[in-house]
Formats: C-alpha cells, structure tokens, sequence
C-alpha cells in the first residue's frame, strides 16, 4: 500500500467549503460534513478524514458565529442609546 500525496487544505479552503455546505444543506450542512468524514473513514483516507473534520468544525463555528450575530443589538439602535445617555432631553 502506498500514499498519493496531497495538497494541504488551507483555511480559506475550507471555510469556501464550510460556507457552501450551508448555503445548500442550511441547518443539515454539519450533518452533510459528518456523512463525508464517515466516508473517508470507510475509504481509509485519513487525511481527507481530517479534512473534513475540520470542515464540519469550521460549519459549527461559523454557524455559531451567525447565531451571535443575530442576536446582537443594531449598531445603530446601540448609537441612539448612547446618545440619549449622553444628552438626556429636558436634563
């Protein structure tokens, strides 16, 4: 048995797959990445194992990170608040 050399994944890569994996599978895109390690578990390559390892990481973070942000004030409505703070009316 011998070893076909890889390019190395960079991060770049694989958040442009993280991102793609949601765009088409939404809230199913870490389920998708999973499907794909299981598959290269079964073929016995390792380093595409890893990779797709850091594919479904990258998925989570990414998700997680969207789920902040969506709970987050408005910077704009944050703007107002700090100005009514700093020139209360009538005061």
């Amino acid at each position: 048995m011998y070893h076909v050399a890889h390019s190395p994944v960079f991060d770049a890569e694989i958040d442009f797959i993280a991102r793609a994996l949601i765009a088409q599978h939404g809230a199913g895109a870490a389920r998708a990445a999973v499907d794909h390690v299981n598959e290269m578990i079964d073929a016995g390559d390792c380093q595409s194992r890893d990779m797709w390892a850091r594919v479904v990481h990258a998925i989570h973070d990414q998700q997680r990170l969207a789920v902040a942000v969506s709970h987050r004030p408005s910077c704009r409505r944050e703007l107002s608040q700090l100005a009514a703070m700093a020139c209360p009316v009538g005061g």
